[in-house]
């Protein structure tokens, strides 16, 4: 079955989640076609309209020199006609050479003009009215140029004084007769040509200013169309994220403070405040040890910040609040960093952990007192396990006593040799003591501090109290010992219990078997920073299925002269350290049993509280 969803509400939620930058990319698209589109109509409309203004101003300058030339051309050809009147040949040759000269440069311009030449770069660039003026032009220019050249050729043979000359007084009158028609011809070719250069700049200056209108009309459109929109965009998104950011800062259980280098406070929220029982314009440029006790100043003070990081992740301090009572508070800083990297301030994170301590200082003494109840209610089980405990030491001071007497009575030892067997003796007998002064302190009050103990001299001194007993049963006892393990807080007697529970039960478990002998493995370990474990290993017969899953519960034994109390005791010891115990059964042969103390580096509730947040 098929669920239709309305239209109006999909289409609001494209909007919500529609991307703008998207549709900016699009119009920044079409504005730059349009720039582009305007450098390509400059370069088609006014960049050839330029170059042909720049060709025109050579053009008239030329068409005016033309006027000149042509009216040079007749003041020559009038000088050189009276030159050979008066017979000179000298002003003959000068003028010849003057008018010849003229002739030429005045063609060469009438060329450029009409066809084009180096000046031009076509010919057929002549509007229909200058190529009608230079139509009209042709003929008196082709009349003045024939009648200049046939001067040339008369005056070509003149050169000694009392021949013919000839006469030029045609050729200098048609020069003369068509100059005046040239002249004004030309001068109607110059006006168009000026009048053609005005209608250029004109059309020019029309389409600059199109040009101009429609760029600022695109530029316009970039901006209405693409810059605002970004701006606002940028502008309504920082405004969101900045609400978002305020509504998570002062709505956040924990108060959040900002320092400055000089560790004034420059920013604090709504949660400090209220956590100090003070308005929030007296935190505001105030300095962070004003709100501090006095140790808590001297501990702030000598905290050092580094670059990225404060040498100390996780700071508890005490705070003064406005009644003068105390809070407790832990601190996570973190140092701010400017946009070249560089520390520009702090910023604290400030979680009030008054009452977790005052329910944790609760816990522990409701804690003590349980513990203390609960053993006194267990003190009959507690003394049915005294005889279980002391029976080795017990079994140890006769079997030792025995083997004195023995020793005594075939008068083969000396004294000497009796030393070994008495300090074993006196070593069982402290080792009984020490037991029956570790009921009483089960039975006291607990006490929650404890001093530190080496974990492997501690295992040392119970595997040397088993070595005689495991050899006369013909059992090798290997110990494996981490040098690594560091000081733990622990009650070493009621650990030399655990083991003495484990090897016994280890040695007694090998004897029953159907075999001579066995190997009994002691290894210590550090598992990691906060772990430590403790296992004994042996190759007997194993843990009984049956028993496997109360194996730990009181009055459960798998021998028949046993009460079942030791591992009981031991897990209470164990559990009491805040540690574990467990055993199970080897893959080829034997059980193994574990268990597990916690270093001094494992966190404490409130700091792993604190690792959390």
């Amino acid at each position: 079955m098929s669920i239709s969803k309305p239209s109006s509400a999909g289409n609001g939620i494209e909007r919500i989640f529609a991307n703008p930058a998207r549709e900016l990319q699009v119009r920044f698209r079409w504005a730059m076609i349009a720039i582009a589109l305007l450098i390509i109509l400059n370069q088609l409309l006014v960049q050839p309209a330029i170059t042909r203004l720049l060709s025109d101003a050579p053009v008239i300058n030329i068409a005016g020199r033309q006027r000149m030339l042509s009216q040079k051309l007749s003041k020559v050809a009038l000088a050189l006609d009276m030159a050979v009147q008066q017979y000179h040949a000298p002003s003959i040759a000068a003028r010849r050479a003057e008018l010849s000269d003229v002739l030429t440069t005045w063609q060469a311009a009438h060329q450029i003009l009409t066809d084009g030449g180096s000046q031009r770069t076509e010919p057929d660039l002549l509007s229909p009215a200058l190529r009608h003026a230079f139509n009209e032009l042709q003929p008196h220019f082709d009349i003045m140029r024939t009648a200049a050249e046939r001067i040339l050729d008369k005056t070509q043979q003149v050169t000694r004084m009392g021949e013919l000359y000839p006469d030029l007084s045609s050729d200098v009158t048609t020069i003369l007769e068509q100059e005046g028609e040239f002249l004004s011809r030309m001068h109607r070719i110059v006006a168009i040509y000026e009048e053609e250069a005005r209608s250029h700049i004109d059309h020019l200056q029309r389409t600059g200013w199109w040009i101009v209108v429609l760029l600022l009309l695109a530029l316009l459109f970039v901006n209405m169309g693409v810059i605002a929109p970004a701006t606002n965009t940028i502008d309504r998104q920082f405004a969101h994220h900045d609400r978002q950011y305020r509504q998570l800062v002062e709505t956040t259980r924990d108060a959040i403070v900002v320092l400055s280098s000089e560790r004034l406070i420059m920013f604090a929220n709504h949660r400090l405040a209220e956590l100090l029982l003070v308005k929030e314009e007296q935190l505001i440029e105030s300095r962070f040890e004003s709100i501090l006790t006095q140790p808590s100043r001297d501990l702030f003070a000598n905290l050092e910040f580094g670059t990225t990081t404060p040498t100390q992740s996780l700071i508890t301090l005490d705070f003064l609040r406005g009644d003068q009572s105390t809070m407790t508070g832990l601190l996570v800083p973190q140092v701010l960093l400017d946009l070249d990297g560089l520390p520009a301030g702090t910023l604290l994170v400030i979680t009030d952990i008054t009452a977790q301590l005052k329910a944790e200082h609760q816990s522990r003494q409701l804690k003590s007192q349980l513990d203390h109840a609960r053993r006194l209610t267990a003190i009959g089980e507690i003394a049915a396990g005294l005889a279980h405990e002391i029976h080795q030491p017990l079994g140890a001071i006769a079997n030792y006593a025995e083997g004195s007497l023995l020793l005594i009575e075939g008068d083969r030892c000396s004294i000497k040799e009796l030393k070994i067997p008495l300090e074993r003796i006196r070593a069982a007998a402290l080792r009984g003591g020490q037991i029956t002064h570790s009921v009483r302190k089960i039975a006291g009050p607990s006490v929650d501090i404890q001093p530190q103990q080496p974990l492997n001299s501690l295992i040392g001194e119970v595997v040397d109290l088993y070595i005689p007993q495991a050899e006369q049963a013909q059992i090798a006892v290997a110990v494996k010992t981490d040098h690594l393990i560091p000081l733990l807080s622990i009650d070493g007697l009621q650990i030399q219990q655990v083991m003495t529970n484990l090897l016994s039960n280890a040695i007694e478990a090998i004897a029953r078997s159907d075999r001579r002998g066995g190997v009994i493995q002691v290894t210590t370990e550090l598992i990691d920073s906060s772990t430590v474990e403790v296992s004994v290993a042996d190759d007997g017969p194993g843990i009984d299925p049956k028993l496997s899953d109360g194996l730990f519960n009181a009055f459960v034994t798998s021998r028949q002269d046993g009460v079942g109390l030791g591992l009981s005791i031991s897990r209470t010891i164990i559990e009491s350290h805040r540690g574990s115990i467990w055993a199970e059964n080897r893959p080829n042969r034997g059980a193994i049993f574990r268990f597990r103390l916690p270093t001094p580096n494992q966190l404490s509730p409130i700091e792993e509280m604190a690792a959390k947040a």
